[in-house]
């Protein structure tokens, strides 16, 4: 068959480990070894909702046979927002982008391709006017929708209404999540039967299992690997610190995903605080925080750290939730976070306690006192990789929406 794939991030950031960018990455690279031909297009000169230098990116060795195409967003009598503090110019941004990009289309080039998978429901704004999509042979991820960006960012209403636009017309939705499908269903009225649900996976080739048996009583090193923004809550560590650093020797907690910290948008300024406020309140010397890294390097820091901990507001799913759990790293999440429930069991192959300082407290203090159940959750772990390898999942995928879009 022949795919086209529709972005917004340059997949051939190879330092870009976020959920979408690791999920389309692996998606191509499967669905190019069994004989598709793939072209994904992604804007030129667009990030973070609005625009920036294009630049040279050196061709990935591991997407053989993919083809990307950046193509640029006309700058010409267009005016975007000056990103601030709050976050509605943004996603008021990301709204007149997509319409702009769409026109990108208006040749109708992606009615030549048997199957068009878009990635982040924004696109799908600008690609669902004029009959740019052929809408029967188009697969929507939407990705993060504005019911998640909410818990912790202003959004605007003109895009919850965009978004709503968009559902009714698409008619495949994929989800990883039967908690995004509640969402969809319950906050968006989304019919059921457009849904189908293709779980997130994990890289064997990468992630490499090592069985966890006990925490050393003079150490701790503590993972988050998710990218620092408002909804993964990484500020819960500051508190976190504050009350265990008397009572845990050696306490170290490591921030991967630290990007940028400029004090003019949103995301920027929650990374810049969270710094400020750790040397503000004599905490920085337990904190290593590290820029956003390559796969490589995020499993070569989880080999090193004795748990993981994940305090995330809200998740579709929680890609690097998984790797740690698939890894061996016993991981701790909050239990109001339902997309979790797709792989973490408590006690079992995780522990999922209540959002509050004290219930984070009594679990690390049973991870480093309980060393059976340290290296029982560890074992668990590893024993569930086999369901989430990109192979299975991407076999799972193709299956599923093919089967979808015959209905």
């Amino acid at each position: 068959m022949k795919i086209a794939i529709v972005c917004g991030r340059d997949i051939e950031r190879a330092s870009d480990t976020d959920g979408g960018s690791v999920l389309i990455r692996n998606l191509a690279r499967e669905l190019c070894r069994q004989g598709n031909s793939i072209d994904v297009y992604t804007p030129a000169n667009i990030a973070g909702g609005t625009f920036r230098q294009e630049e040279h990116i050196e061709p990935s060795h591991d997407l053989p046979g993919v083809s990307i195409i950046r193509f640029p967003i006309q700058e010409k009598d267009f005016h975007l927002r000056t990103l601030d503090k709050n976050s509605e110019s943004y996603f008021l941004n990301r709204m007149s982008i997509s319409m702009r990009a769409g026109e990108y289309f208006d040749d109708r080039k992606l009615h030549a391709y048997d199957r068009i998978y878009l990635f982040h429901i924004t696109h799908a704004f600008g690609l669902f006017e004029k009959d740019r999509c052929p809408i029967s042979r188009t697969v929507l991820f939407p990705m993060f929708l504005g019911a998640f960006y909410c818990l912790s960012e202003d959004v605007p209403q003109e895009y919850f209404d965009a978004e709503i636009k968009a559902l009714k017309y698409v008619q495949h939705i994929a989800t990883p999540s039967a908690a995004e499908r509640t969402v969809l269903i319950n906050s968006y009225k989304v019919p059921s039967e457009k849904i189908f649900i293709v779980r997130r996976g994990y890289d064997p080739s990468v992630f490499r299992p090592l069985l966890r048996t006990f925490v050393p009583q003079d150490t701790l090193h503590i993972l988050c690997a998710n990218v620092i923004k408002p909804q993964k809550e990484q500020c819960f560590f500051l508190d976190l610190v504050e009350a265990a650093r008397d009572r845990i020797p050696g306490l170290t907690v490591h921030l991967i995903g630290l990007g940028e910290t400029n004090t003019q948008t949103a995301y920027g300024h929650y990374a810049f605080d969270l710094k400020c406020d750790a040397t503000r309140r004599g905490l920085d010397q337990y904190f290593v925080f590290h820029d956003i890294a390559p796969q490589y390097a995020v499993n070569e820091l989880m080999r090193t750290c004795h748990l993981a901990f994940y305090p995330s507001r809200t998740e579709t799913f929680g890609k690097s939730v998984l790797e740690s759990v698939v890894t061996g790293l016993p991981t701790i999440v909050f239990n109001d976070v339902p997309a979790y429930d797709e792989f973490l069991e408590n006690h079992r192959t995780g522990i999922s306690i209540n959002r509050s300082l004290a219930a984070a407290l009594e679990a690390i203090d049973m991870l480093r006192t309980d060393a059976k159940l340290y290296e029982t959750i560890s074992e668990n772990g590893i024993a569930i990789a086999p369901q989430f390898t990109w192979e299975k999942i991407v076999a799972d995928f193709i299956r599923d929406s093919e089967a979808h879009i015959r209905l």
